[in-house]
């Protein structure tokens, strides 16, 4: 299978999220790697990709999310809605599947994600 690269500044954020949720529909590795050192985040350093999420909760509007895993699990992602946040209520862990663990698994809103990542690798 080759390796496709998209440039996320040709995309819009609905076409981001539709670009991620595909992917991990068909169970392809997709990574990105950091543009900027800020929220915890390695510039040059290359995160997995794993999905896109459209988490509801308490009444509350709908939150588009990107989940992303760390394979260094060297840093811990400290941006908007990291594992302390307080804005993870029940209502959208479970939606989610958010668990507090040790896991090198994190939620990025999908606004951030797009500052922070340039590219997205399918591979």
């Amino acid at each position: 299978m080759p390796v496709i690269t998209h440039d996320l500044r040709e995309h819009n954020l609905t076409e981001i999220f539709a670009l991620v949720a595909e992917r991990s529909r068909q169970n392809e590795t997709v990574v990105a790697q950091c543009e900027h050192a800020r929220y915890g985040l390695v510039r040059g350093h290359v995160y997995t990709v794993i999905a896109a999420i459209s988490i509801e909760g308490d009444g509350r509007a709908p939150r588009k999310m990107i989940k992303l895993r760390n394979p260094l699990h060297k840093e811990r992602y400290a941006g908007p809605w990291h594992e302390d946040d307080g804005r993870w209520t029940n209502a959208y862990k479970v939606a989610a599947g958010y668990t507090q663990a040790q896991d090198n698994f994190f939620f990025m809103p999908l606004d951030a994600f797009k500052q922070m990542f340039r590219e997205l690798t399918v591979v």
